[in-house]
């Protein structure tokens, strides 16, 4: 457990507890966004936490891959850490919501030096139904270019199913792509019941039992 990045994160009020209405509909006890990680101390933490993971797990690759836009700021910094802390030179790719009419050709739909049989490290915020990593996977295959994206860092996994009951993560490991997030929604629930974090508590026995009712009907089974 990252346990400064965690109080980090709460104090910029990237994770709050209460009752939150998601796009999905679903009234969730917590809410969980990067939006609010917007100068460089949020980045560079970010950063040297996704930095950590890559070399802790030994991850191989060829080029960071920043899906716009979240994705974007995130790639920066893990790429800028692991060059100031690890000593490693990352290429840095992200893609274009819309495709440029003009310019190079091999910058339609991406910018960056992106080569033929790249292996591409995904770093993105969440994981909730993986949508938009699956719509990822897809733009880069109509590339034709016999790209792979073998890793994929995220900062927290909220452990739900999407609206037909299917797990993201599952579906993502059949395509060649495992999931390393920093933290699971899980183990922050588990780490802050009744724990005073800079003399608060954020997660209150109340909490914890909405929490766990939630996952029960929308986490991910075992």
């Amino acid at each position: 457990m990252n346990e400064k990045l965690l109080e980090f994160l709460l104090k910029k009020n990237a994770l709050k507890f209460g009752q939150f209405k998601l796009k999905s509909g679903r009234d969730s006890p917590y809410f969980f966004s990067t939006g609010t990680l917007d100068d460089g101390e949020s980045l560079s933490m970010v950063g040297d936490a996704y930095a950590q993971l890559l070399v802790e797990n030994d991850i191989e690759f060829d080029a960071i891959l920043g899906p716009a836009y979240k994705g974007i700021p995130l790639a920066v910094s893990t790429a800028q850490a692991l060059f100031e802390k690890h000593g490693r030179n990352a290429r840095l790719i992200y893609d274009r919501k819309e495709e440029k009419a003009h310019g190079v050709e091999g910058e339609r739909f991406f910018v960056g030096n992106l080569m033929r049989g790249d292996r591409l490290l995904m770093v993105d915020d969440v994981m909730t139904t993986g949508y938009t990593k699956f719509a990822m996977l897809d733009k880069l295959k109509r590339m034709r270019m016999e790209l792979s994206v073998p890793a994929l860092l995220i900062l927290l996994d909220r452990q739900e199913v999407d609206e037909k009951g299917g797990s993201a993560l599952q579906e993502l490991e059949r395509r060649g792509v495992h999931t390393y997030p920093v933290f699971t929604v899980s183990e922050i629930f588990d780490y802050l019941l009744e724990r005073e974090v800079d003399g608060k508590v954020y997660v209150k026995q109340e909490q914890y039992d909405a929490f766990k009712a939630y996952q029960k009907e929308y986490g991910v089974k075992k």
